[in-house]
């Protein structure tokens, strides 16, 4: 992902647009991103 704004999580490669929990916004995508987990340290957000 390219970044989050406005509520929109925006992919740099097609152009699509997902809203904050995964689901599609704005094609060319068809499918929601999916769940991974992940870990919050402060600031930090990673992949568990």
């Amino acid at each position: 992902m390219d970044n989050v704004s406005g509520g929109m999580i925006n992919c740099p490669c097609h152009g699509s647009m997902f809203n904050l929990d995964g689901t599609v916004m704005g094609g060319p995508a068809t499918r929601p991103l999916p769940q991974v987990q992940i870990k919050v340290d402060g600031d930090t957000i990673s992949l568990a």
